[in-house]
């Protein structure tokens, strides 16, 4: 029995003390539980790789890799090759960077993007744990249409938590803050000529995404890059596709509506 497990049957048999002052034994287990750093295989029609869980939104996220965005593993599966370097912009741990280097195991590359610490931590860790450390770059660094320090608003602090920064977080209802440095992607890619040149590119940073690709006119440029995800605003989605329409993408498949956003997918034919 795993050390997990154990405890969660410990827990179970704790039930019938509630009523003599089992709760706080239970509440102790819980935090136990919370602190255990569990690796867990997931499993799908490529094989297996493994990610790490230690609390409620890691173990939510490994349950649903292939249910979350379906569009974004469709995505994945239809079009990574041997030889394709993804662009993570929004990493999270790991979870679609996982994905995409597992598909064709030592042939496919990544560079992501993740600028919460433990959320960056934690991507640095599953990528080490599968042996992709030298297939991915990570970089903890946001990006946006130009250089800037930032100060950087958590709503929490727990591996796997999202929707940070201004746009979530109100001044003085934040957990935690820290310092961010913002780059473009292009003046990332022109102060690293030896980063591999991407094929794919995902932006999902619960925001500034249309930022993002107002900086990286050059990369958008590149023959090399035919296909972009981008979550993106309804409100967003028409200036969106005039700008990428510039670079040759036109959307090719929509993802289902989460409240007001959605995952776009672009393509833009090979020259």
């Amino acid at each position: 029995m795993g050390l997990r497990s154990f405890i969660a049957a410990s827990t179970r048999r704790s039930t019938s003390w509630a009523a003599n002052g089992g709760r706080k034994l239970q509440a102790a287990f819980a935090v136990a539980m919370e602190s255990i750093d569990e690796r867990r295989k997931i499993t799908n029609r490529h094989g297996f790789y493994t990610m790490r869980m230690g609390n409620s939104l890691e173990r939510w996220r490994m349950d649903t890799v292939l249910t979350k965005e379906p569009e974004t593993i469709d995505w994945l599966d239809r079009t990574i090759e041997s030889g394709s370097v993804f662009y993570d912009v929004g990493a999270n741990i790991g979870v679609y960077s996982l994905y995409a280097l597992h598909i064709h195991p030592g042939s496919v590359s990544a560079v992501c993007f993740e600028p919460e610490a433990l959320n960056f931590a934690r991507l640095n860790q599953n990528l080490n744990d599968n042996g992709f450390s030298e297939r991915a770059t990570p970089f903890a660094i946001g990006l946006g249409t130009g250089d800037a320090v930032i100060d950087f608003r958590l709503k929490g602090l727990q591996a796997g938590g999202a929707l940070h920064g201004d746009r979530h977080v109100p001044p003085g209802q934040h957990q935690h803050r820290q310092g961010l440095v913002i780059k473009s992607l292009d003046a990332v890619l022109a102060a690293a000529p030896g980063l591999p040149r991407p094929t794919h590119l995902k932006i999902d940073v619960d925001g500034p995404e249309l930022d993002i690709l107002r900086g990286a006119g050059e990369t958008l440029r590149m023959d090399s890059l035919r296909h972009l995800l981008v979550e993106l605003e309804q409100n967003e989605r028409e200036e969106a596709d005039g700008l990428l329409a510039e670079f040759g993408f036109k959307p090719v498949l929509e993802g289902r509506l989460e409240g007001t956003m959605r995952n776009v997918i672009y393509r833009k034919d090979a020259p």
